[in-house]
C-alpha cells in the first residue's frame, strides 16, 4: 500500500526515506498508488550514492510508473517489476528440480534475510468475462516469510569437543566448521548448536470486495500455509474492507489458519486510540476543542459510530490538551 500521506508517517516513526529499497502494491488505483508520486520525488532528491527503489505491482503497472518517470529526475534510480498482467501469465517458479511449481506462490524477491512471495486473486464477475480477466483489477495477496532463526549456542558441548572460549566460538555460530584446539577432530556447528527454527511468516492480504473471495478460497497456492500443515503462518493484516471481513466466506478462509494472529487493518477500521497520524490527530483535537462544530473531529470511526467526543480525543497525546488561552 502507498497511500497518500506515506512521508508524513514515515517522518513521525522515524522512518528513514533513503533506507526504502522495495516497494510492494497491492493494486493500482488511486487508493493504493497514490503516495507514490511524491514519494519518488523526494527519494530523487535525496541522491544518495547507489540508491535505488525497486518497486513492485500486478499488471500493467510499468505503464503508471512510465509515466510518473517523466518528472521524476534521477528516474534512472527506479526500477518496476511488473507480473501477473493476465489470467493464465504467471511467474514460473523453479523448485530444487528446476520445474515450475504451480501449488507454491510466485517467488518475486528472495536473498539471505527474508523471501517475499505473492499469490495473485483475479475477480469474478458473473457474466462478464472480460471483467474478470483485466488486469488492472487484480489484487495480490503478499506473504513474507523470515530466514530461519538459528539455533542457540552452547558453550558446554563446544568445551566437550575440546574447544576453550575464543574466534572459533564465533566461526561456528556463523556456520563455519572449525578444528578443535588441539587439532585431532573437526567441530560442525550442528555439534555445538541447538536445532534451528523456522522463521516466522507473514501474510499481507488485499481482498476489496466479494468479487474476489472465490479466488481467494479456491487458490491451491496458499494450502501449505493451512493449519496443520508444513509452513507456519504467525500473523495476517488484513487490509480488506469490513463489508468483506465480516462475509461468512472470509470468515471460512480466515478458520484455514487457527493459529495465526489477525490484525484488522482496513481502512473503515480506523481506532481512534491510535491515528495513523498522531500529530495531524493532535493539530485537529486542539481546533475541536476551541470550537466543536466548526472543527468536528471526523474521520477516525466509521460513519455510523458517530464523530468522537472531546474525551476521547484526549486519549490521542501523551500530553494533556491545552486550555484555549494557550492558543492566544
Amino acid at each position: 500500500m502507498m497511500f497518500q500521506g506515506i512521508q508524513r508517517f514515515c517522518t513521525e516513526h522515524r522512518i528513514k526515506l533513503s533506507k526504502i529499497d522495495h516497494i510492494f502494491l497491492t493494486r493500482i488505483c488511486a487508493e493504493t498508488a497514490g503516495g507514490l508520486p511524491g514519494l519518488l520525488l523526494t527519494l530523487a532528491g535525496i541522491n544518495e550514492t547507489g540508491m535505488t527503489a525497486q518497486i513492485w505491482g500486478p499488471g500493467n503497472f510499468h505503464n503508471l510508473v512510465n509515466a510518473i518517470r517523466r518528472f521524476v529526475p534521477n528516474a534512472a534510480t527506479v526500477h518496476t517489476h511488473s507480473f501477473g498482467s493476465k489470467m493464465d501469465q504467471r511467474v514460473e517458479v523453479q523448485n530444487a528440480e528446476g520445474t515450475a511449481d504451480m501449488m507454491s506462490p510466485d517467488v518475486l524477491f528472495q536473498n539471505e534475510a527474508v523471501k517475499i512471495c505473492a499469490v495473485i486473486l483475479h475477480p469474478s464477475v458473473e457474466g462478464d468475462t472480460h471483467a474478470s480477466k483485466e488486469s488492472t483489477r487484480v489484487s495480490v495477496l503478499y506473504i513474507c516469510e523470515l530466514a530461519e532463526v538459528v539455533g542457540k549456542f552452547d558453550p558446554k558441548k563446544a568445551l566437550a569437543k575440546g574447544l576453550k572460549p575464543g574466534p572459533k566460538y564465533g566461526k561456528l555460530q556463523r556456520g563455519e566448521s572449525v578444528l578443535s584446539d588441539d587439532g585431532t577432530q573437526q567441530v560442525n556447528p550442528e555439534e555445538v548448536l541447538s536445532p534451528s527454527s523456522p522463521g516466522p511468516i507473514m501474510m499481507l492480504v488485499d481482498c476489496p470486495s466479494l468479487h474476489y473471495l472465490n479466488a481467494l478460497n479456491s487458490t491451491p497456492r496458499l494450502q501449505m500455509y493451512y493449519s496443520g500443515s508444513r509452513k507456519h503462518v504467525n500473523c495476517i493484516v488484513h487490509l480488506s474492507p469490513p463489508s468483506v471481513t465480516k462475509h461468512e466466506g472470509y470468515r471460512k478462509w480466515m478458520a484455514n489458519f487457527k493459529d495465526a494472529h489477525h490484525l484488522m487493518a482496513g481502512r473503515d477500521r480506523m481506532n481512534p486510540q491510535f491515528p495513523i497520524l498522531k500529530s495531524s490527530a493532535f493539530q485537529l483535537s486542539k481546533l475541536n476543542y476551541m470550537c466543536p462544530k466548526v472543527f468536528p473531529v471526523t474521520g477516525y470511526l466509521p460513519a455510523q459510530d458517530g464523530e468522537m467526543t472531546i474525551t476521547e480525543v484526549r486519549s490521542l497525546s501523551s500530553s494533556p490538551l491545552p486550555s484555549p488561552s494557550s492558543f492566544r
